[in-house]
């Protein structure tokens, strides 16, 4: 609103700017709450978040509202390696090669959780999987042992239990043993001798 009286003033109102031009104090457009070099110049905003002079209802992608008072609503950029966020502190999801746990972004998942490519975050392992490639394909277990992808009590006949915790299958022609060098049974035809197993000719010798 043009004013229509003079006055002697320092400096317009705080919802007016000073059209130099004029030399008169005009008042901010809807939804400035004041503003500078022009009615629709904002510097600050009675409704909504201030992002390049402009009052908006939601701030751009990459970009988060930053709450200082009620009126000074600014849109401040996220901090890499957030790609998305509610804060400088709390991710919503992560630029590539970083994952998102927790509301950070990290470069490397921790224990019992794996990588999910799909939509960059963290996923937890399904127990007893203490590592995994993902829910169901095991690397480690926090309970029993690694048979081939899955965790397992006990491993089978054909397997022994190795120095990583995995059931290891027994080296042909073992049919059970405690490691690669101590057999408990042997496929046939082979013959069981001090723990390794043998050929008739062997025992001939």
């Amino acid at each position: 609103m043009l004013q229509t009286t003079c006055e002697s003033l320092a400096t317009c109102p705080s919802s007016y700017y000073i059209n130099s031009t004029y030399n008169q104090c005009i008042g901010c457009h809807y939804p400035c709450a004041s503003c500078s070099s022009s009615a629709t110049v904002c510097s600050s905003c009675i409704k909504g978040s201030l992002y390049n002079s402009q009052c908006l209802n939601q701030c751009p992608q990459y970009y988060y509202p930053n709450y200082l008072n009620s009126q000074n609503i600014t849109c401040q950029s996220c901090i890499s390696p957030c790609f998305a966020c509610l804060s400088t502190t709390s991710c919503i999801s992560c630029v590539t090669n970083y994952y998102l746990y927790q509301s950070a972004c990290i470069s490397t998942c921790p224990i019992y959780f794996y990588r999910q490519n799909s939509d960059n975050s963290c996923v937890p392992c399904n127990p007893p999987c203490k590592s995994c490639q993902n829910a169901t394909a095991c690397l480690s277990c926090s309970t029993g042992y690694l048979d081939n992808i899955t965790c397992t009590l006990t491993c089978n006949s054909t397997a022994y239990i190795s120095s990583l915790f995995e059931c290891t299958i027994c080296p042909t022609p073992c049919l059970s043993c405690y490691s690669t060098s101590y057999c408990l049974a042997c496929s046939l035809p082979y013959l069981l001798y001090n723990n390794s197993c043998i050929t008739n000719n062997s025992c001939l010798n």
